[in-house]
């Protein structure tokens, strides 16, 4: 693996349903996941979802979780995160039917 620049954040905050993007544009590492949400999420799921650059057969969801009984999600992956080809994207999606208030933040670094 090549070296790894310092770490990058992606955020995104609503009321509304969420639908975020990351595609760094270049070989890149996530490296974890924080959702935060200011009261129960109801009986929606948050998802996480790769856009493989090889195609819809390549395409994985990478995390679900229902937030009916939960207002936090961290999800940290183990050194060095979890690679990326230039070309891939992550979504992040949640309906928020219940217009909670959202914080995302996903760190990653990129390859130099």
């Amino acid at each position: 693996m090549a070296s790894l620049s310092p770490y990058f954040t992606h955020t995104a905050t609503g009321s509304a349903a969420l639908s975020s993007t990351l595609d760094p544009d270049k070989n890149w590492v996530l490296v974890n996941i924080r959702f935060h949400l200011d009261a129960i999420g109801g009986t929606e799921n948050f998802t996480v979802t790769e856009d493989a650059t090889e195609g819809v057969a390549f395409d994985t969801v990478l995390l679900t979780q229902d937030m009916c009984d939960e207002a936090d999600l961290f999800q940290h992956y183990e050194h060095p995160g979890v690679p990326f080809k230039r070309g891939d994207a992550v979504t992040f999606a949640f309906a928020n039917g219940g217009g909670a208030t959202f914080g995302l933040k996903v760190i990653y670094r990129e390859e130099v």
